[in-house]
């Protein structure tokens, strides 16, 4: 008996043992790798010719198709159909002549696990013998009739029973009057699948050999080999024959069987990690879907790959000294480096464990992906000797004590500040050291503290070796196992260079302190000396423009009037820049949309009113600009209303203001506006439209004009411009 492919336990080998049938079990390529003794005896007395079965039976059958049976044929493309899972059964008849004397077998073929399938061989020759004798002699189909262990039924194909042997009655429960009372709707559910397509196929074929359900008379559902075969009896009539027999138990074997590898194999994928079964010369027999899942690897790798192939190439020879080892010792264990398919590396802890069934060692083995465990203690380990650099390099002074207060580990910086060497202090008491009366109790507390799990940090003062004192900031930390602190770490940092930084710059910081109020104080004074000149320029301004307004007021002459008009606006302008300056904190900066809505509030009082313009409107952002640019933009504004406003007649002003952190746009437009007379005189030498031109260029900016809109816009940077503002040449 051959278990190479699929290894099963002596019960279950004990189940195939028990079938009354030659029986086998094929893999996905044909091969026969597990037999029962029914089959052993039998292949040698003649499966489909007088030789033995060979190990693969899809060659076997090849043989005697090749011989020309047609049976066999049949079995090759049956099997095969049943292998690639395209039926769920199989089942076929054959003959065969055994010195003249012919032989029938029936074949059913059934799926076995995922891939394979388990092969019935019954000799069916007394069956066939019946129909034949039946046919020949009354007397010899009779006692065939009775005498059969298999059950035999007569009916008619209407569904009609007109005899059944004793074993049929045996079978079914029920005697040969209640049979042929009860026909065939006695014993046979005709809704059920099975039932179904046995009679269609022999309807169809008037033969059919395969499974269907019996019912027997205790209600119970009895699974039989039927084969039932319909033909015309001498009265012309239609006469079935049906020989059946109860696989009812050996179903229930199937299932069981069936239902432990099911078992088998779901232990076998709950295992944690890798499993695999290899024969001696190393061929993978069995394995879980760890290897899919974890490594990568398919089905087809697994065939084709041997254990070493797993292996980084450092690691194959102790691989293969391992598996020698688990042979001839039993067992084997160690950890090595597995390859991934995608090239990853992965560290596993082995085991293997070796048994012999049958003459036959195996070995059985698992394998624990322990990479992160191994990284894990790689990265322990490396933290511990950064650690312990740490400790020892730190400029630091550290050491650590037990509950005693006793020395157990101290570093070079500890040494070094209080004179130390490594001799003088590992198991002394760190308080008696670097303490004296004055600071123990202090320094006893603070280490009791720390081993009742409480940290602290806190300036005090320590001596030295030689008594000199020394300004630390200490630190302390208790280190912990579980719930009790088992060492406390204590950390010195010297204050010295610190405290005598913190006076030098004490010193420094009053003498900067001092500095800073006479400089505070002289600028408050530059400050307000600032807005008095605002003011009085302002004053000084106004004064000028009234003049202007009581020459205004005896002014006869029109032409005169516009021009000290035009001369007075100026000013005004000016003259408000520094109102606004004056009013406010910043006297170097200017709110400019405030600026521009006293100036437009002033137009009116410049002669600006209804007879000239019927609307006068603004829209300002919040815009602040630096005085050397508020000064020729204020005086740019003033000139474009006064070159762009009609001389007569009714029209509108708006004048927009919108600024970003970067430019300024001051837009005019609205109806009467001189625009296409500006745009006609814009390069001219004419005094107000050069002096628009002359502050656009101080300012940087551009002028855009649209005569469709009836629009003037002027567009600057935002520039912390130094120098004069009445700098109108750059």
């Amino acid at each position: 008996m051959r278990a190479k492919e699929f290894q099963l336990e002596k019960s279950q080998v004990s189940i195939l043992e028990s079938f009354p049938s030659a029986s086998a079990i094929l893999n996905e390529s044909g091969d026969v790798v597990v037999t029962n003794s029914e089959w052993d005896q039998k292949s040698a007395s003649g499966f489909l010719m007088d030789s033995p079965v060979q190990k693969n039976f899809f060659a076997h059958c090849r043989s005697a198709a090749e011989n020309g049976s047609d049976d066999a044929l049949k079995l090759i493309l049956g099997l095969r159909r049943v292998l690639d899972r395209e039926e769920e059964s199989f089942q076929s008849t054959y003959s065969i002549n055994n010195k003249k004397i012919p032989k029938w077998f029936r074949v059913n073929i059934k799926p076995f696990e995922e891939t394979g399938a388990v092969l019935f061989i019954e000799d069916i020759s007394g069956n066939i013998k019946v129909f034949q004798e039946l046919r020949d002699s009354k007397e010899k189909y009779r006692q065939q009739f009775d005498h059969s262990i298999n059950g035999i039924i007569i009916g008619t194909s209407e569904g009609g029973i007109l005899d059944a042997n004793p074993a049929a009655c045996k079978i079914l429960g029920y005697s040969i009057r209640e049979l042929k009372e009860g026909g065939r709707k006695l014993i046979m559910d005709e809704r059920h699948p099975l039932n179904i397509e046995a009679l269609k196929t022999r309807q169809e074929t008037s033969f059919f050999e395969g499974e269907k359900q019996y019912i027997h008379k205790t209600g119970r559902e009895i699974s039989v080999m039927v084969s039932s075969v319909i033909f015309r009896d001498q009265d012309c009539g239609l006469t079935t024959i049906n020989s059946f027999r109860d696989i009812t138990k050996e179903k229930q074997i199937q299932k069981k069987l069936k239902s432990e590898q099911g078992f088998t194999r779901t232990a076998i994928e709950s295992i944690p990690g890798t499993f695999y079964v290899l024969d001696s010369d190393g061929t993978f027999l069995q394995w879980n879907e760890a290897f899919y899942y974890d490594l990568g690897y398919s089905e087809e790798d697994m065939f084709s790959m041997k254990p070493i192939d797993f292996f980084v190439e450092d690691d194959q020879e102790l691989i293969a000294k391992k598996l020698i080892l688990a042979v001839d010792e039993g067992s084997a264990e160690t950890i090595a480096r597995v390859k991934t398919k995608d090239g990853d590396v992965r560290n596993f802890k082995l085991n293997a464990r070796s048994f012999t069934n049958e003459k036959t060692t195996y070995i059985v083995g698992t394998g624990v992906d322990i990479t992160k465990l191994v990284e894990a203690q790689t990265a322990s380990d490396r933290h511990y000797k950064l650690m312990s650099q740490l400790f020892e390099n730190s400029p630091l002074g550290i050491v650590m004590i037990d509950q005693e207060n006793r020395i157990n580990r101290v570093n070079n910086g500890f040494r070094r500040m209080f004179g130390y060497k490594n001799g003088d202090v590992v198991g002394a008491n760190v308080n008696d050291l670097v303490t004296d009366n004055g600071n123990r109790k202090e320094a006893d507390d603070v280490s009791r503290k720390a081993f009742n799990g409480s940290a602290s940090q806190f300036e005090s003062v320590r001596y030295t070796k030689d008594g000199n004192k020394v300004p630390v900031l200490l630190s302390t930390v208790p280190v912990s196992c579980g719930d009790k602190v088992i060492a406390v770490y204590g950390i010195y940092v010297d204050l010295s260079p610190q405290k005598e930084l913190e006076e030098k710059i004490t010193h420094l910081l009053e003498r900067e302190r001092s500095a800073r109020e006479k400089a505070q104080n002289s600028l408050k004074e530059k400050e307000i000396l600032l807005q008095e000149v605002h003011h009085r320029v302002k004053n000084n301004l106004a004064v000028v423009a009234g003049l202007l307004d009581l020459q205004l007021l005896v002014e006869t002459d029109k032409e005169v009037f516009k021009k000290l008009s035009e001369v007075q606006s100026r000013i005004f302008s000016i003259a408000k820049i520094h109102e606004t300056l004056y009013q406010e904190e910043n006297v170097v900066h200017i709110r400019f949309n405030s600026y521009l809505k006293s100036f437009i509030n002033f137009l009116p009082q410049q002669g600006f009113h209804n007879e000239i313009i019927s609307e006068l409107s603004l829209n300002c952002d919040e815009t602040v600009l630096n005085l050397n640019q508020a000064v020729p933009a204020g005086l740019m504004i003033n000139e474009l209303i006064n070159v762009l406003l009609p001389d007569s007649g009714k029209g509108n002003l708006m004048l927009e203001l919108k600024s970003d952190k970067k430019e300024v746009t001051v837009s005019l437009s609205g109806k009467g506006l001189k625009v296409q007379i500006f745009m006609e005189n814009m390069k001219s030498e004419k005094f107000q439209y050069k002096l628009v031109d002359i502050l656009t260029d101080q300012l940087n900016g551009r002028i855009d004009v649209d005569i469709d809109k009836s629009l003037v816009k002027v567009c600057f940077l935002k520039n912390e411009a130094k120098g004069s503002s009445n700098a109108f040449f750059s």
